[in-house]
């Protein structure tokens, strides 16, 4: 970060070794709704298990990397029915 806005951002923020997380804000309350009444398709059930995924959500903070899944299993129950 130094190498790329040192002479832009205050040493706080240059000096900082935590990671921003964007959990709450990414898996808020609407998702917890979506999961609780998503029907459990428009994923592959060979590599994806549905409830534990479903589970997974309804905590709020997720795995980044389950956005995607999130996003096809919305379009399936909204735009497929």
């Amino acid at each position: 970060m130094r190498l790329l806005a040192g002479d832009l951002l205050p040493d706080d923020v240059l000096a900082r070794t935590s990671k921003a997380a964007f959990g709450e804000s990414r898996f808020g309350e609407g998702v917890r709704q979506f999961a609780e009444n998503w029907s459990g398709h428009g994923l592959n059930t060979d590599d994806v298990d549905v409830e534990v995924l479903r589970e997974t959500w309804l905590q709020g903070e997720c795995s980044p990397q389950s956005v995607m899944l999130l996003h096809a299993a919305w379009l399936n129950d909204n735009v497929n029915n």
